[in-house]
């Protein structure tokens, strides 16, 4: 709604933070909506194929058809280091209401 000016004004920077949060959280259609902002260099925003390789590796590991097949097309303009970062990030990927989960249950178990 921020990207459209739905309610309110243009916000691309609030729109992106807001979209980054809600992909690092496991909202899917948030990761797909940032990762295409990120290979495209939507909205002013610098293009970084390094971020939205991430994301689109990360839809793959979700089971988004095609993610992986479209993360290989936007290798071809990358440095091979810049894969491998990627690749890693992806792989280290834990959404943080999961990882919440966890350090909740670690300190309800503490206090008991």
């Amino acid at each position: 709604m921020q990207l459209a000016g739905e309610g309110g004004l243009v916000d691309v920077h609030d729109a992106y933070t807001n979209l980054t949060l809600a992909a690092e959280l496991g909202v899917v259609p948030a990761q797909v909506r940032l990762r295409h902002m990120l290979a495209m260099g939507e909205n002013d925003l610098a293009p970084d194929l390094e971020r939205a390789f991430m994301w689109y590796w990360i839809a793959g590991d979700f089971g988004i058809a095609d993610a992986y097949k479209t993360a290989q097309q936007f290798a071809k303009n990358m440095a091979p280091e810049a894969i491998e970062r990627a690749k890693r990030k992806a792989s280290k990927f834990r959404p943080l209401g999961s990882q919440r989960s966890a350090t909740n249950d670690a300190a309800t178990q503490l206090t008991k």
